[in-house]
């Protein structure tokens, strides 16, 4: 069964990552939201293009901006779209990169072009981030954006 509603009462929000070792970052954040309101799960590709997840957050979309095979990210992207329009998923990005350090060999402007226009909004961790993200991406200015303070890592 891919029916979200048999799996918990709940909207599932599935982080990718929902940690990170080496990045305090993510688990801070992932448990920072509020656990009565969401069902807050690991991310994972297996699950995509079948209705499981109510919202999807990526904190590093690599693999769409560098993708090392740029057919298996379009097959990603197609699963995403299959997501917003058949079970009505909603996709976040927390912008900590506006371009990856690391990833696949292969820049692609399509691949990037496209998941901005599948996402919903961005979370982004300055005003100056915004500004730099409408200036290398212009297909982002049509995003919902929420600034935020980067947290405080704790001890």
């Amino acid at each position: 069964m891919t029916d979200k509603t048999h799996f918990a009462q709940k909207p599932v929000l599935a982080l990718k990552p929902l940690n990170a070792p080496g990045n305090s970052f993510t688990g801070l954040f992932s448990g920072h939201i509020d656990g009565t309101s969401f069902e807050r799960v690991q991310f994972d590709w297996e699950h995509l293009g079948r209705g499981r997840y109510d919202i999807v957050l990526f904190h590093w979309p690599t693999e769409f901006f560098r993708p090392s095979s740029r057919k298996a990210t379009l097959k990603l992207l197609g699963r995403i779209l299959w997501d917003r329009v058949f079970h009505g998923t909603r996709f976040l990005w927390v912008v900590h990169n506006l371009e990856p350090h690391d990833g696949g060999s292969l820049k692609s402007g399509l691949t990037t072009y496209l998941f901005l226009k599948l996402l919903d909004g961005v979370i982004l961790l300055s005003e100056h981030s915004r500004r730099e993200l409408h200036r290398l991406h212009p297909a982002a200015r049509s995003l919902a954006t929420l600034v935020t303070v980067h947290g405080r890592y704790e001890s």
